[in-house]
């Protein structure tokens, strides 16, 4: 399951990439498309910032999640008198840019698959 997990982050990471190079470097997408591209992933970024660092729920009554959908980090309590205690892992350095990079997937795809489209519409005029 971890790998199928590693494998998703890095065809994201690999699609985002490859958008960004198209929408920047290539002339074949017009300007209202680059601005949309553009736009959304500045959206994309603010929102990943709300709910990264600013989205907190409470599966139960004794633990409070910090981000969604990769969490910052976890609150447990044993009771409702007990301390909460942190679990503070890895995901505290990369919560930020694998919620950036599932939240940036699906417009990336969408970018790629219209180029796809442009290109093979000026492939069939020649």
């Amino acid at each position: 399951m971890g790998l199928l997990i590693l494998l998703f982050f890095a065809l994201a990471a690999l699609t985002t990439f490859w958008a960004t190079c198209v929408v920047l470097f290539r002339n074949s997408l017009n300007r209202l498309s680059r601005t949309i591209y553009i736009i959304g992933t500045l959206g994309t970024a603010v929102t990943t910032y709300l709910t990264t660092y600013q989205y907190g729920y409470f599966p139960d009554a004794n633990t409070q999640i910090l981000g969604w959908p990769i969490p910052l980090v976890v609150f447990q309590r044993e009771s409702p008198t007990a301390p909460w205690l942190d679990f503070v892992g890895f995901t505290a350095l990369l919560a930020y840019p694998m919620n950036l990079l599932i939240f940036l997937f699906i417009p990336s795809t969408l970018v790629l698959i219209r180029f796809a489209m442009l290109r093979k519409a000026h492939l069939k005029r020649f």
